[in-house]
């Protein structure tokens, strides 16, 4: 294959580290828990859409349990987060690697229209500056499809929070959602 540039084929191998990490993640995730009895329906093989809806709804719960910590430039622990730092950090517990800046986690996934938002989705906004076009905030969707765009996100001002797509301040910067998580 060949590249025009030297970024287009690093973009191109960091998008197949991560496809590779969450193909893997998710054959873990269920081998792991092949014991654990979920729904039945019979027009279709749940088990393994069980295992990834239980992973995404157990990845908010432990989101959620971060609200509050402070928001800090460049930090992914558990005393401080940036944006990219917390939605890196709350996938990387499950096993799905993100790059660490939002600018490169957009990169990833495909673009959803905002009505069709789904938990686990990442929701992109702006950068703080009004004349800014380019990507500069991340949070991680909580909200099902259809029910007003809900994201959890590390804020400058408030740190860890929940907020949702109707606050001007978030409408006025959201760029789109991306997909990176096919269930």
């Amino acid at each position: 294959m060949v590249f025009a540039n030297e970024g287009a084929m690093k973009k191109f191998v960091l998008v197949l580290i991560v496809v590779f990490s969450l193909s893997f993640a998710n054959q873990s995730f269920a081998a792991n828990n092949a014991n654990i009895a979920g729904p039945k329906d019979s027009t279709e093989n749940c088990e393994s859409s069980f295992f990834s809806w239980a992973t995404v709804d157990h990845m908010v719960c432990y989101a959620k349990d971060f609200i509050g910590i402070p928001y800090r430039y460049g930090s992914m622990s558990l005393s401080a987060f940036d944006c990219s730092g917390f939605t890196s950090y709350v996938f990387k517990h499950f096993g799905l690697l993100l790059p660490r800046s939002a600018r490169d986690q957009a990169i990833l996934g495909h673009k959803i229209h905002e009505c069709d938002a789904r938990k686990g989705d990442l929701v992109f906004f702006k950068g703080r500056s009004t004349s800014s076009s380019f990507v500069g905030h991340v949070g991680i969707v909580i909200s099902e499809i259809g029910d007003k765009l809900t994201f959890i996100h590390a804020s400058v001002h408030k740190g860890i929070t929940i907020d949702t797509i109707d606050l001007r301040y978030y409408k006025d910067r959201f760029l789109y959602v991306k997909r990176v998580l096919d269930l």
